[in-house]
């Protein structure tokens, strides 16, 4: 039983580890210095509207991708609460849009909007396709909880590569 409470304080601080870098990726751009970051400040409005094709595509695939683990926490630390978990999901990716606007750091977009929203309903997906799982093959939770504890460590990988 010890294991299971050091298992699931391990989610939580990788939980609060996979935010920091979400808030680093999408409102900082990588960036370590605001100041270094090129002050844009500018509102999309127009769904899946790009100035760039290439770039345009590639952040849309990277929001989709930065968003399917947090609806995977959402969903299991509030198992029984799928709207608020989409609520959450869709407030959190307009925060980060204003605060783009507000620090003059990015472009606000509905379409990251749109892409966050949808990552994160498939991350809810997935984890209830690892619950159902889970149960009927009788695996251990214990899967569930090291994939969600290696996830930040999987999609910073990820984003190296793209």
């Amino acid at each position: 039983m010890e294991n299971n409470k050091k298992r699931k304080f391990s989610i939580k601080i990788f939980f609060i580890l996979y935010i920091l870098l979400l808030i680093w990726i999408i409102v900082f751009k990588f960036r370590l210095n605001i100041s270094s970051i090129k002050s844009i400040r500018s509102i999309n409005l127009i769904p899946f509207k790009t100035n760039t094709l290439v770039n345009g595509i590639k952040e849309t695939i990277i929001n989709f991708l930065l968003f399917i683990p947090f609806g995977m926490y959402l969903k299991y630390f509030f198992k029984n609460h799928t709207f608020f978990n989409i609520v959450i999901i869709i407030l959190t990716s307009f925060i980060f849009e204003v605060l783009q606007y507000v620090l003059h750091i990015g472009v606000s977009d509905i379409t990251d909007i749109i892409m966050n929203t949808f990552g994160g309903l498939i991350g809810i997906i997935l984890i209830n396709i690892m619950f159902s799982l889970t149960k009927r093959l009788n695996l251990f939770n214990k899967l569930i909880d090291y994939i969600l504890i290696f996830i930040p460590i999987i999609m910073l990988l990820i984003l190296l590569i793209l």
